[in-house]
């Protein structure tokens, strides 16, 4: 699947300065990078709900 999105000029630029320094090649890999980090922090979340649940139990 393809998304399409329009950022401010502002995120643009802060998109490609950020992906220079971490030496990525294109501005997709910058903005698949920054879109993993709320997801991985998600996941994360539901992980150590899940144990704590598993602790609670009888």
């Amino acid at each position: 699947m393809k998304l399409s999105v329009s950022l401010p000029e502002a995120q643009v630029t802060f998109l490609d300065c950020s992906r220079q320094q971490r030496g990525l090649g294109i501005q997709s890999e910058e903005a698949w990078a920054a879109l993993k980090l709320p997801q991985e922090s998600v996941l994360e979340d539901e992980s150590r709900a899940a144990g704590e649940e598993r602790g609670r139990a009888p």
